[in-house]
């Protein structure tokens, strides 16, 4: 509940517009519609072939949009482990921040040179292609594992805090009357039920970090390389693209959190909190986003050969 009050409302359109304004947060929107779109695609594939090959079709467009962005992407996270290392207290601590930060800049980059591959602009031998299309899935592997040490290790320190917190709560007994007394206790009692709010929210982004880290490990695990339900049909079997679409969606749900603006927040001039016409704000977005949606499935849903029918 901390965690979700100290993010900018949900029902304001700037709370969106600002999110979707920044880098991360449109390429996690288009991550949401690209494992949206694996999902249906192995929803569709045994009842209805031609709506699952549209939805592929979608799948394949969207991940090859998130792909052509993530020229020198890497960058952010050579900037991110300058900022983070050095605030870190333990080796422990940077060494799982060092692995998560290197690893996703290494699934980055090499995703982006099969991309290159792909586009007609680098062309390189069937050996090298292969050894290239394997190595973003182990470097992602990576960036997850230590994502999840990452998480575990911020839920064992907030449970072990949150104890000492309510430890120091008790130790404080009730009020004794005395009014110099009284109001300094009152003034400690706020300050540890603030450090208690706040490690809950640490508690929750611990939460965060591990299942995203979960989720992403199933869809690392299907990419060329690990290729995990192939290798191991016996034990991975159960790792289609359903769910793999599932963990997607997921994993790009707990990033747009994340990257959900904090309470009060305006970037570019657009306010995240409620406006005296907000109400007419959300009619006019939700209208469009209506009209978009209603055009695609239309379109998903015409009749193959429809357009050459029209044409005869």
């Amino acid at each position: 509940r901390e965690a979700f009050g100290r993010k900018a409302t949900t029902l304001a359109l700037g709370s969106w517009t600002t999110m979707v304004s920044t880098v991360e947060g449109r390429d996690k929107m288009m991550k949401v519609i690209q494992f949206s779109s694996r999902f249906m695609a192995w929803h569709c594939a045994a009842r209805d072939p031609a709506a699952a090959r549209r939805w592929t079709g979608l799948y394949k467009s969207s991940q090859e949009g998130r792909k052509s962005i993530r020229v020198l992407k890497a960058l952010n996270k050579v900037d991110q482990l300058f900022d983070e290392v050095p605030a870190l207290s333990t080796p422990y601590e940077k060494a799982l921040v060092v692995a998560q930060q290197a690893g996703l800049a290494g699934h980055w980059h090499f995703d982006y040179l099969g991309h290159a591959h792909r586009a007609g602009f680098a062309e390189r031998s069937h050996r090298e292609l292969e050894r290239i299309r394997r190595i973003p899935a182990f470097c992602w592997c990576v960036c997850n594992v230590a994502q999840i040490l990452r998480g575990e290790l911020a839920l064992r320190n907030a449970a072990a805090e949150i104890t000492r917190v309510r430890r120091d709560l008790e130790a404080l007994g009730p009020r004794d009357g005395a009014e110099e007394a009284d109001a300094q206790r009152d003034a400690r009692v706020t300050a540890l039920d603030e450090e208690l709010r706040a490690l809950r929210v640490q508690r929750f982004n611990g939460w965060v970090l591990l299942f995203k880290g979960v989720a992403d490990m199933a869809c690392a695990g299907n990419m060329p390389g690990p290729e995990l339900r192939r290798r191991f049909p016996a034990t991975f079997g159960w790792m289609n693209d359903g769910v793999v679409g599932a963990a997607g969606v997921f994993s790009a749900l707990c990033a747009c959190f994340n990257h959900f603006p904090s309470s009060g927040a305006s970037v570019g001039g657009r306010q995240t909190e409620w406006q005296s016409n907000q109400t007419q704000r959300n009619a006019v977005g939700l209208a469009y986003g209506l009209v978009q949606l209603s055009a695609l499935v239309g379109a998903s849903r015409a009749a193959p050969g429809g357009a050459e029918a029209k044409a005869q």
